[in-house]
């Protein structure tokens, strides 16, 4: 039963056929792939009989339509549920694979034709196989049986001519082909050995398929299963770490599990099982793993039925494997819980209610699984039978919506509600028995419950009370909020908001708790890929506000738009949301600091993007609105508040409020507002002593450290010296194990006031804060003696102010010799703790560096590095040093080389350089230090192309040749690397163009634009069919010259680089590079409210609204089952300027929050302009070797 074209295939073919006959270059193969990969298979076979009607297509691609449409048609029977249809398209598919190899013999693709005829042959062995297993098909199934292993032999000889072939390609090839030097001949050479590896490991399977031919325990299954066995295992150990080496292993495990050796077989699938990675290469090994390991656990010797019915929920309803409950895989994990189900239900000491709950729950994963069709379609018809018969073929099932939904009221009011008491009774207790009786007991009940609620909606006439229709699709909506189907809750919650509210208004109230609860849920559960919840977020919240615009709801979802639009980096159109709140709402105060939070928040941005630029106009109304704001909720706050404690919503509050006043010079304003309130001040109740601080919230040591530095650069500002030395006290006394960190900040502080200042031109504020400083620094140079703590402050606040007036050299350099002077003394005096002694060291190398003495710095550099070679922030400084001194005036520019390349003493590269560093950093991609680490991977990569830029301006002999090395470096990295921010891509933008204008190329040629990089979908059944270049370009798309190892391994790496920060005051904070660019800050709702559903108790909507998730309590999990362990968050973010928390980073230090709409324009007019001036001239191209015959090429 071929699928009708849909309205959607027609309209695309509708647009084909509207095409011009100017169109000769038309994409159509890359566009028929598209349809492909997205299923559209009956499109894609009319689109191609609409293209052999075109007079106007280029040749190569006319040629290739009978390959096209025997490539769609092996695809259509592979996606295909029925085998009659299957057998259809794969015998079509047979005849046009074979006549395109026929009349094309000596085409390009003709071996991957052959290679595709080899691929149906399989499947439709395979299909055979499982029609021989029918009982229906007894009579035959020898003769089937036969045949099928005819047909395994067929294609078993295509994929030895075809591993032959490519063997014999690949042998042409030279033993080492650089990457980085000829990249088109490296990927020819990988595409050959990617089909090598393929026709191998189909040779492989086709011995495992040959192995199900014949009967179960037979002498000639197991030493079959035993020779593909083998097989796999030469594939696994010569390319253990691609995907498909990783399902080669999977398969070995196959192979002893085929042989009834269940144990052994699971140990092979259990790595691959754990590995949580969501690259879609894993994810649909992970499929594999999980499948064959629930057939394990369902097997006889193991009887593991509840472990099984538990994995396979938790990885029916994990989102990463949506695409892929339409598979083999997924269908079969599916049926392996319905036969757990089955078996459970069997068990003599079982109550007569929960053995019929378990039944219905296996008819019903039965039910869907032969509505899908293929190898289960058999087996779950004649469960549905077993089953029919064992509950009486449903004899006391509800025949009218009435009954069925009186039905589900009762088990609602009775059974359901008895099982939660008792659920939160076992978790009281701490009982884990207790704890998964009980949640088995629920999922039981949950699941019968909207058995019967779909049930009412599916028996439901003319004639039914809208209002009980109604009742039912919020009541089933609810049910699906509780077993985690948060998709299908919004939906149902949404259409009950929508539809059901003239008949039944109650029932469409609660239904917005729902729809809120479920597509939070569902936004926060969702990967990294959240566009989808995110409209859908949007669209929900925006339809509560419309339905119920002055209610406590429409507010409540105000305040959830509101951290949306913070959340994608739109923090003026966040803000402007939270300013729709209602006056009379009881969370307006809060909504106003809000409002004023997220003006802040679009000021750093600003401050950030300007860089050098004067503060004015829109930067400025920006920080007059975040004041305005800010100052209006803190007194809305204030007055309720009256004499009381003001809570951390306040004290951060008044903290950003703080900054703003310091950085306009309104001190006084700073002080009277912190010390407002005397005993219950924001000052006051900060202090407290070090062991008694919480973790969080007022007291904490973040809040009480960002509220002493505001408060001493206030008494600072106004010359209260004595008082800036008490709250420096203060400060000391936050935490000794924080004060490096405290001081740090400081200085980063001091630094970004003074350069804000020198944007905004304001030479007079300028020179008074640096006099202020000034003057500080010496009361507390005037202490009889100088400790540790008095020193590094020193030490910091020079190097502060030197780094603040950097590019005023006479300014900067007496700072910086007076920041050296304090960081030496600590040295001399041997005030410093051993584990703080390179950190210190490394700051006065910093020193050194800023006063032009290189020698010293790197010499300092190179004799720490000796000792501790892993500190990352160390290997940084080192370079840093290097490319200064190369690229000084006075300099010598060899030194720009060492920097990129490293320093070698002996054999050993004790300096890495950028370079080193940059291919170290990216071999931790996949380790759990890499969100960490990546800001310095890319600071790496962009100072390598840099130091080359760089050197070419010292006027160096080859400086034109490293320039051009520097272009290629940025044009492979930024069309490989996936994951750039639009603000990290448009930094090595402008580096690219600053190269290409030196060039003299012309930076607005498009040939000459740097490209990103384009996703290519891949259908999932290739994904385990990639080379371990393949991934390692996933895991590091590098184009640094390679170097062999020279230290521990990667996993180690990763976890040294981290921990060799300890040898400072912290890996990131102690010893930063200057200048840093800073983050943007985001403000956070930390708001709660339950979301429990009807008849239990439902929210009022007036209560505090928590984006972070709502307290509805975790999916109780499947029937039968222990509670699902949920995934632990990563710690809170690190607060930030004004005590607010950052918005949530997909990476460290990249600025998500920077203005995205800026970066876009600054494209798009390059590309406008690109297109203005024309095509240009062709690029020179650099001299290759010559290349072998190239290989057939497919577009796999």
């Amino acid at each position: 039963m071929i699928m009708q074209l849909s309205n959607f295939g027609k309209l695309l073919i509708c647009s084909c056929v509207l095409l011009t006959s100017a169109a000769a270059d038309e994409p159509a193969l890359k566009f028929l792939e598209g349809l492909r990969q997205r299923r559209y298979f009956d499109t894609a076979l009319e689109y191609i009989d609409q293209l052999e009607g075109r007079s106007d297509l280029p040749q190569e691609v006319t040629k290739v339509l009978d390959l096209e449409r025997g490539i769609t048609l092996r695809a259509q029977a592979t996606a295909s549920a029925y085998s009659d249809d299957k057998e259809q398209a794969l015998a079509r598919a047979e005849q046009a694979l074979k006549k395109f190899a026929t009349e094309n013999a000596d085409h390009p693709r003709a071996a991957f034709a052959n290679f595709e005829v080899g691929q149906l042959l399989l499947e439709r062995a395979r299909s055979t196989v499982w029609e021989a297993e029918s009982p229906a098909a007894a009579s035959r199934k020898n003769e089937l049986l036969q045949s099928a292993r005819g047909l395994i032999d067929q294609a078993k000889g295509i994929y030895q001519v075809a591993f032959d072939q490519y063997s014999a390609l690949n042998d042409k090839y030279p033993a080492f082909i650089d990457r980085d030097e000829e990249p088109d001949l490296f990927q020819e050479r990988n595409q050959v050995l990617l089909r090598k590896l393929r026709s191998q490991y189909q040779l492989a399977r086709c011995t495992y398929e040959r192995g199900q031919t014949f009967e179960m325990g037979s002498q000639e299954r197991n030493e079959t299963l035993i020779r593909a066995s083998s097989e796999f295992e030469k594939i696994y150990q010569e390319n253990r770490s691609t995907p498909l080496g990783r399902l080669s292993n999977l398969m070995r495990g196959k192979c002893f599990q085929e042989q009834g050796d269940i144990g052994r077989a699971v140990s092979f699938y259990n790595d691959v099982k754990d590995d949580r990675s969501n690259q879609p290469a894993v994810v649909q090994l992970r499929a594999y793993a999980v499948q064959f390991r629930l057939i394990c656990l369902n097997h006889e010797t193991r009887n593991d039925y509840q472990l099984v019915v538990t994995e396979a929920t938790e990885w029916l309803a994990d989102n990463v494997n949506r695409p892929l409950l339409g598979t083999e895989q997924g269908i079969g994990i599916k049926w392996e819980r319905a036969l757990a189900y089955e078996k459970m239900s069997a068990e003599r000491e079982i109550e007569e209610k929960a053995r019929n709950q378990l039944l219905n729950a296996a008819f019903d994963d039965a039910d869907q699984v032969s509505q899908v069709g293929g190898r289960y379609y058999e087996p779950a018809l004649e469960m549905k039978r077993r089953i029919g018969a064992l509950r009486g073929d449903r004899s006391k099932e509800p025949t009218d919506a009435l009954s069925a939904y009186d039905a589900a009221k009762a088990i609602l009011t009775s059974d359901y509600r008895k099982a939660v008491d008792a659920l939160k009774t076992a978790k009281d207790s701490g009982d884990q028995t207790a704890i998964q009786s009980a949640t088995q007991t629920l999922n039981l009940n949950l699941k019968e419950l909207g058995r019967l609620l779909q049930l009412t909606l599916k028996l439901r006439d003319r004639d039914t009370d809208p209002k009980l229709v109604a009742s039912a699709r919020n009541l089933l909506s609810f049910v699906y909020l509780k077993q985690n189907k948060n998709l299908d809750a919004v939906i149902l919650a949404r259409f009950c908001m929508e539809k059901d509210r003239a008949v039944n208004p109650e029932a469409a109230l609660e239904a917005v708790d729902i729809a809120m609860a479920a597509v939070v849920r569902a936004y926060n559960e969702a990967g990294e890929d959240k566009d989808f919840e995110i409209q859908l977020m949007k669209e929900v919240m925006e339809l509560i506000i419309s339905d119920y615009d002055k209610s406590a709801k429409g507010n409540e979802a105000r305040f959830r738009l509101a951290k949306i639009y913070g959340d994608l980096g739109d923090p003026e159109t966040s803000a402007a949301t939270y300013l729709t709140v209602a006056p009379e709402y009881k969370l307006y105060p809060t909504a106003q600091i809000k409002a004023g939070q997220a003006y802040l928040t679009s000021w750093y941005n600003g401050l950030i993007a300007a860089g050098g630029e004067s503060e004015a106009g829109n930067l400025t109304e920006l920080r007059d609105n975040a004041a305005k704001y800010l100052r209006t909720g803190l007194k809305l706050a204030r007055a309720n508040l009256g004499d009381g404690r003001p809570g951390a919503e306040v004290v951060k509050a008044e903290i950003s409020l703080a900054d703003i006043n310091n950085r306009q010079g309104n001190f006084q304003e700073t002080i009277a507002r912190l010390t407002a309130g005397a005993a219950n001040s924001v000052l006051a109740i900060q202090q407290l002593p070090a062991d008694q601080r919480p973790a969080t919230g007022v007291g904490s040591t973040a809040l009480a450290a960002q509220t002493y530095r505001y408060m001493l650069r206030a008494y600072i500002g106004t010359q209260q010296l004595e008082k800036a030395l008490e709250i420096m006290t203060s400060l000391e006394n936050v935490g000794e194990q924080n004060l490096a960190a405290v001081y740090t900040e400081l200085g980063k502080q001091l630094e970004s006031e003074l350069e804000g200042l020198k944007a905004a031109g304001d030479t007079e504020k300028l020179d008074q804060a640096r006099t202020d400083f000034e003057s500080f620094l010496d009361r507390v140079r005037e202490r009889d003696q100088l400790d540790y703590n008095s020193l590094l402050w020193i030490g910091e606040t020079y190097l502060g102010l030197g780094n603040g007036v950097r590019d005023q050299r006479e300014v900067a350099e007496p700072y910086f010799a007076r920041a050296a002077e304090a960081f030496q003394q600590m040295l001399d005096e041997k005030l410093v703790e051993k584990q703080f002694v390179n950190a210190i060291k490394l700051r006065l190398v910093k020193c050194r560096t800023a006063q032009r003495k290189y020698q010293e710095a790197v010499s300092m550099a190179q004799e720490i590095l000796t000792e501790s070679e892993m500190l990352l922030e160390g290997q940084f400084e080192a370079a840093h040093s290097l490319a200064e001194w190369g690229a000084d005036a006075g300099g010598e520019p060899d030194k720009l080389l060492e920097a990129i390349g490293g320093i070698k003493v002996g054999e050993k590269r004790v300096i890495w350089g950028y370079g080193y560093l940059a291919r170290r950093l990216a071999q931790t991609r996949n380790q759990p230090e890499w969100e960490q680490l990546r800001p310095q991977f890319l600071d790496a990569r962009y100072e390598i192309a840099n130091s080359r830029l760089r050197y070419f301006q010292t006027g160096a002999a080859d400086g034109k040749q490293m320039l051009d090395t520097a272009a290629g470096e940025l044009r492979l990295f930024a069309s490989r690397t996936s994951d750039l921010s639009d603000v990290e891509f448009d930094r090595f933008s402008g580096l690219y163009d600053t190269i290409v204008a030196e060039l003299g190329m012309g930076n607005n040629d498009k040939h000459y634009t740097l490209k990103r990089f384009e996703k290519v979908e891949v259908p999932p059944e290739q994904m385990v069919a990639r080379t371990e270049e393949e991934i390692a370009k996933d895991k590091a798309e590098d184009p640094v010259p390679t170097y062999e190892p020279e230290g521990p391994g990667v996993a180690f790496f990763g976890v040294a680089l981290l921990l060799a920060g300890g040898l400072g005051f912290g890996c990131y904070k102690m010893m930063s590079k200057p200048p840093q660019r800073k983050r943007a800050y985001s403000s956070d709702v930390n708001v709660k409210a339950d979301a429990a559903g009807p008849p239990v108790s439902m929210p009022s909507g007036d209560g505090e609204p928590s984006f972070e998730g709502l307290d509805i309590g975790p999916p109780p999990g499947p029937p039968g089952t222990a509670p699902q362990k949920r995934r632990k968050k990563k710690g809170a973010p690190k607060a930030g300027p004004g005590g607010k928390t950052p918005a949530k980073k997909k990476r460290p230090m990249t600025p998500e929050q920077m203005e995205q709409a800026k970066a876009r324009r600054r494209r798009a007019a390059k590309e406008k302009a690109a297109q203005e001036q024309g095509e240009g001239g062709p690029r020179p191209k650099k001299k290759a070797r010559k290349r072998p015959p190239q290989p057939p090429a497919d577009e796999k």
